[in-house]
């Protein structure tokens, strides 16, 4: 059976490991405070949606251990879907605020850029890959996926 959220995961270890680009320049607390939202509450919470569609994954074991555990394999997508949707609820608020475009944490996460990409538009893209017949409320139209 092939893994259903292969592309997630490997979207979740990314940001874990590079920390938006940041991690390895500076220490956590030195972190703006953007980043500490994402790495604390955001990152734990995509953990939580796909650790819910694959309760065997532990990326500890498969990416860190010596030797690595097995890669587990998830049986749905609904929690990682829900996660995405929340997100794009969360964008469309934020759009709707006066100050909402011009934050850093809109930028960080939704406003797409050469240095850090997008966080929403990356995780969503992961998702299709894994998931081809969602599209999400938000998505009016079905692009190509990249390559």
């Amino acid at each position: 059976m092939a893994d259903k959220l292969q592309h997630v995961k490997n979207f979740f270890y990314g940001v874990v490991m590079d920390g938006f680009g940041q991690r390895r320049h500076i220490g956590m607390d030195e972190q703006p405070d953007d980043i500490k939202y994402i790495h604390n509450k955001l990152v734990p919470a995509l953990w939580h949606a796909i650790k819910t569609d694959d309760p065997e994954f532990d990326p500890q074991a498969m990416w860190f251990d010596d030797p690595p555990a097995p890669m587990s394999e998830a049986t749905s997508t609904g929690a990682v879907r829900w996660f995405v949707e929340i997100q794009e609820a969360l964008k469309a608020q934020m759009e709707l605020m006066p100050d909402g475009r011009s934050s850093a944490l809109y930028t960080r996460l939704f406003k797409s850029s050469a240095q850090y990409g997008c966080f929403l538009d990356d995780l969503t893209v992961a998702l299709m890959k894994d998931d081809p017949e969602w599209r999400g409320p938000y998505i009016d139209t079905t692009p190509p996926l990249p390559t």
